[in-house]
């Protein structure tokens, strides 16, 4: 862990780096403030977090197995139809299939991809395998945590914080940090009388971006509640042509947003904005970045800056790593770092305000409150928080930054 916090390559022993640690954190305030943080959370948040579990109802087990077979039947029926083939395997099917139309088979998705425009059996072969991969990594390894005794699947990890040089809080054991949205509609107390809430950093990159590159556009449009990624998503449809079904622009904007955000290059963006359904040529992403980069006038230059850089920022200031870093590894640490920071903040007010953490997704937190608890602790929350941030960075905007919203209860 005090690597990652100090920056300083795996490579050195921990007992060298204690060695030194205290003239380290002399040296520069922001590893100050970061090891006091973090000792902070590590007291008093993770024990909550390795000390508690996730309640899953079982119903959900049933419903996605009930779904996972009959995507099988679907498959295998469509492919055996009028062939009379006894293969037991959906897989086997399909290669059965591909062979007797000379068809090329493949399970790289994003080949399938690329040849779902040949034939439309690659395309339910992606949708097979996709369904596979996440009915083997989430139902088939959580059945085992069935409890008889509470009729409900008890999810706990094994938590740790600064798994990375940012500051990640990640769980070994199960990936809780990874689970999938359509969870949070199964997910129960796990105890009597109590509700579980999601508490979100609304649009938390482009916060700090605005932060650290000063764009005053970007930090209005984020105090008055305006939609960046429909903003974005807007130019996509005024200045990019498509094929087929019109693309969803704004989930498109969003996805080239935040690639732009952490160093892809031009070749990188426009793959991924044919993937939204876009015919692009290569100059097009150049035109979508000016057009960009003159409504958010400082951005540019910022990046250009922070790459050139030999420090890096972090919630608390800037750091001269030891350890080295890419252009892109540079540009996505400061935000990634400040978002982990940002995350310890609001667990500890959680905490401080006797409301239980039970599970920290990115930028995200789970808590479990007693139904007793008048709903003023999310306004006291709310408050707390954005005084938080705001005693390090006054002009951080925090307006509509919460999202808090009731999850689970099924």
């Amino acid at each position: 862990m005090i690597n990652h916090l100090l920056l300083v390559p795996t490579s050195i022993s921990d007992r060298d780096v204690e060695i030194y640690k205290s003239e380290m954190l002399k040296a520069n305030s922001a590893f100050h403030s970061l090891y006091k943080l973090e000792q902070a959370f590590t007291r008093s948040v993770l024990p909550t977090l390795n000390g508690g579990k996730i309640c899953i109802v079982p119903q959900w087990l049933r419903t996605q197995n009930y779904e996972y077979e009959t995507l099988q039947n679907e498959v295998r029926d469509g492919l055996n139809a009028g062939k009379g083939s006894n293969l037991s395997s959906v897989e086997h099917d399909f290669i059965h299939y591909m062979e007797l139309n000379s068809l090329y088979f493949t399970k790289d998705l994003q080949q399938l991809d690329a040849l779902s425009t040949l034939h439309p059996v690659y395309s339910k072969f992606k949708e097979f395998l996709k369904a596979q991969q996440f009915h083997q990594q989430w139902v088939e390894k959580l059945t085992p945590y069935y409890s008889k005794t509470n009729n409900c699947l008890e999810l706990t990890g094994h938590w740790r914080s600064f798994t990375s040089y940012t500051g990640r809080i990640t769980a070994s054991k199960l990936p809780l940090t990874s689970m999938p949205n359509k969870m949070k509609h199964w997910v129960v107390p796990s105890e009597q009388g109590c509700t579980v809430w999601s508490i979100d950093l609304s649009n938390a990159e482009l916060r700090f971006l605005s932060l650290y590159s000063k764009d005053q556009q970007l930090t209005d449009d984020l105090r008055n509640g305006r939609d960046i990624h429909h903003i974005v998503g807007t130019l996509f449809q005024q200045h990019l042509s498509y094929k087929g079904e019109e693309p969803n622009h704004r989930k498109a904007a969003k996805t080239f947003i935040f690639a732009m955000l952490y160093g892809a290059g031009d070749f990188r963006l426009a793959e991924g904005l044919k993937k939204s359904g876009y015919d692009i040529q290569f100059n097009d992403v150049i035109h979508i970045k000016n057009i960009f980069f003159s409504c958010y006038a400082t951005l540019e230059g910022y990046f250009k800056s922070v790459e050139n850089s030999d420090l890096v920022g972090c919630f608390f200031g800037p750091i001269h790593p030891l350890v080295n870093m890419t252009c892109s590894q540079k540009r996505n640490f400061a935000l990634q770092s400040s978002i982990a920071t940002a995350i310890k903040i609001l667990s500890l007010i959680a905490t401080s305000m006797r409301l239980k953490v039970i599970n920290i997704v990115h930028d995200e937190i789970w808590v479990e409150v007693p139904n007793s608890r008048d709903s003023i602790w999310q306004t006291a929350l709310t408050k707390e928080f954005a005084d938080s941030l705001k005693a390090s960075h006054p002009l951080f905007p925090t307006e509509g930054m919460l999202k808090i919203n009731k999850i689970g209860g099924y």
